[in-house]
């Protein structure tokens, strides 16, 4: 009997460190499992848990000893686990936003000018094609770009902070006879202060009240359909490429004038405007206001539809200098 017994504590160890396998002719592991099993539950990461194995390896009888997972479960190219300590930082994150650019337009000529409108039909083009903005882009940091159109009655429906669960940036464009209204320009402005961006388009006489609500004082009369790039300035070069040192922006058919005078402090001139580049040193162009200069305003819509913007292949000058300010409003957003 007692030789029995040294026999069976003899055998106990060797049983507990044996290899064991599942489907498994020759196991290499304690454990090594050849095919699909299912583990019916897991502890969650990084919540309070409960479970059966007490801190010293012991059973209890309830599933209530408190457990937090904090490390991610890893394998090899031959299916061997194995644990990393767990960081969020080191889990990849390839997904990237995609941009959403929402507009207010009514009928200009008869057409909707605002970026995103159906009036911009190639420059909309140039801004959701694959090869200028998204992973693989010249413009890489988003997926994509997609345009939302934004009556009056519903604009009119939405917070600041609603229409920022819905846009990223969002372009105020022209409607013959009639400007956005001040709550709504304001609403803009307050978007802008939540972080959004704003893009602002002007033309003769028309979006007094958007400069309102900017802090530009005055209203909007009627400029020549040119502007000038300061030397050097945000726009003249960037990822779609540098322009030329003289480079010249046109608009189409009529434009706005804003003076130099007119901007509030705090504002940034980017293009001058006027009939050449000497006589433009008193007429604002293209020029940056509000949180974090989030706010850009062209002096005249017609920059977007120029026959110098063709194509999906972002080019000319005129492109180079859009799509770079593009580029530096979306930098604003950081993404």
């Amino acid at each position: 009997m007692k030789k029995k017994t040294l026999l069976t504590a003899s055998l106990i160890p060797s049983l507990f460190l044996s290899q064991v396998g599942i489907s498994t002719p020759n196991p290499t592991e304690v454990l090594d499992v050849n095919g699909i099993e299912r583990i019916r539950e897991l502890p969650k990461h990084n919540t309070d848990n409960t479970i059966f194995t007490k801190p010293d390896g012991t059973k209890s009888e309830n599933k209530d000893q408190p457990f937090k997972a904090t490390k991610m479960v890893v394998a090899d190219a031959n299916g061997v686990l194995g644990y990393a300590d767990w960081n969020p930082n080191t889990t990849p994150d390839n997904s990237k936003k995609r941009i959403t650019i929402g507009y207010w337009a009514g009928l200009w000529d008869n057409n909707y000018y605002a970026v995103g409108a159906p009036g911009f039909p190639t420059f909309n083009s140039q801004l959701q094609s694959k090869f200028n903005y998204g992973p693989n882009g010249t413009y890489n940091k988003i997926d994509g770009i997609d345009f939302q159109e934004f009556e009056t009655i519903r604009l009119d429906m939405y917070t600041a902070a609603q229409l920022k669960n819905f846009v990223d940036v969002f372009c105020i464009g022209l409607k013959v006879g009639e400007d956005i209204s001040i709550e709504n320009a304001t609403k803009i402005k307050d978007f802008v202060d939540l972080g959004g961006v704003a893009i602002v388009l002007l033309d003769r006489g028309r979006n007094k009240t958007a400069l309102q609500a900017f802090g530009i004082s005055g209203n909007v009369l009627s400029a020549p359909i040119y502007a000038y790039p300061l030397s050097g300035s945000i726009g003249t070069s960037g990822v779609f490429g540098n322009t030329a040192s003289n480079v010249t922006i046109t608009g189409s058919q009529t434009a706005g004038l804003v003076l130099n005078t007119q901007l509030p402090s705090g504002a940034e001139l980017l293009a001058r405007g006027g009939n050449s580049q000497t006589e433009s040193l008193t007429d604002a162009g293209i020029w940056t206001a509000g949180t974090g200069g989030r706010a850009i305003f062209f002096w005249d819509e017609g920059a977007f539809r120029n026959s110098s913007i063709a194509g999906t292949i972002i080019d000319t000058d005129q492109e180079k200098y859009l799509h770079n300010l593009m580029a530096y409003l979306l930098d604003k957003l950081n993404l």
